[in-house]
């Protein structure tokens, strides 16, 4: 599980594929979390079926050649021990879209999803009962399509947005395609009034503001909100007023005065940055201005474990929720996107069940070079 990566859907998709993988090499599998950037593996997921032998000895695992009896894989070693399973950049020009390639990694990584994507603990409740509530609000043939916005450091392959992100309108405007296109290919005898009403929108986004955009805020609902990543001005709102010095006071020093750590917020999305300075005032301010890009060489203390936690939970929630709608509408240079797809299966990203608006690409996609 180690990476240098901070985010979480490139390290879940590789190791559903690794997953896979050995599943089809008749290998056992083991998963080492000793070195996560996010914590302990149990914390976000039930533990994988224990093989019938022991882990091999330190000693004795290799990164390659991939015939070598103990195998490791991480992200720093997906191109040797995947290999053709990854993905030229779509801009490359020896890209080729070869379907029976792309089939085998997503054949692996939904294997991977069937065995391992299964939450624990409090989150595995809340989803259950979210679930159940969804399910009665379209009981009656109504539709959900779940919206996955992804800002941040991740940006669009389509040339036009590469510099900026995906505009809102091309979600709702999707969305609302794609149930048109389910109506009318609906038999208008089996109809029911529930098929005629509004269908439920579920919008999952790492960045808090895009829930308050025109496009969303009278038309959608967040996926979950038993974790939600928060804005600035949201964390300055609820705290007290700040206690400002009085500069006309005496003190042994006036030229001292008392610096206050600003708040800083998920606005914007989800950046490396942000998420390597969590817990630490020191890396924090780094964060701030935006001078840490990599993973900091020393062990995360305990704040900043906890709060990486949080963000892993939210974001597997908004995957969970996401995948159980009827159609999901993303953008597939987001890891998140290619997830939402194995979640849907084969035949869902073939049909209606998954929208990818990244004009940058056509279909689904898994691994990619230099990704």
């Amino acid at each position: 599980m180690e990476t240098a990566d901070a985010g979480l859907g490139k390290t879940l998709l590789g190791l559903w594929i690794a997953f896979g993988l050995a599943q089809e090499e008749r290998r056992a599998f083991f998963i080492d979390d000793s070195n996560w950037a996010y914590g302990r593996y149990t914390t976000f997921f039930e533990p994988p079926s224990t093989p019938s032998c022991r882990p091999p000895p330190a000693t004795q695992r290799l990164p390659c050649p991939h015939q070598t009896r103990h195998l490791v894989v991480s992200t720093a070693t997906y191109q040797w021990v995947f290999g053709d399973l990854i993905e030229p950049l779509p801009h490359n020009p020896h890209f080729r879209n070869q379907a029976a390639r792309k089939h085998r990694a997503f054949s692996l990584a939904r294997a991977g999803h069937d065995a391992l994507f299964h939450l624990t603990g409090a989150d595995a409740d809340y989803l259950s009962s979210r679930l159940a509530d969804l399910r009665s609000s379209t009981s009656q043939g109504g539709l959900s399509i779940g919206l996955h916005v992804r800002h941040g450091d991740r940006h669009p392959w389509e040339r036009q947005y590469s510099d900026s992100y995906i505009p809102h309108s091309t979600y709702s405007n999707t969305a609302q395609n794609i149930v048109t296109a389910i109506f009318n290919a609906t038999d208008r005898s089996l109809m029911t009034a529930s098929h005629h009403s509004v269908p439920k929108l579920l919008l999952a986004s790492d960045d808090p503001e895009t829930y308050s955009a025109p496009e969303f805020i009278s038309t959608t609902d967040r996926a979950q909100s038993q974790i939600l990543l928060a804005s600035k001005a949201t964390l300055d709102a609820a705290l007290p007023d700040p206690v400002l010095p009085d500069l006309e006071a005496p003190t042994e020093d006036p030229a001292f005065i008392k610096f206050v750590e600003p708040n800083v917020g998920w606005e914007g999305g989800f950046f490396a940055s942000i998420f390597w300075g969590l817990g630490n005032a020191a890396e924090g301010r780094a964060a701030a201005r935006g001078l840490r890009e990599e993973r900091p060489k020393k062990a995360p203390n305990e704040e900043s474990l906890r709060l990486r936690e949080y963000v892993g939970r939210a974001y597997l929630l908004d995957l969970k929720v996401l995948g159980s709608t009827n159609s999901v509408v993303c953008g597939v240079s987001s890891f998140g996107c290619r997830i939402l797809g194995v979640i849907k299966g084969w035949d869902g990203i073939k049909g209606s069940g998954w929208r990818n608006v990244d004009g940058g690409y056509n279909g689904w996609v898994g691994l990619v070079e230099d990704d």
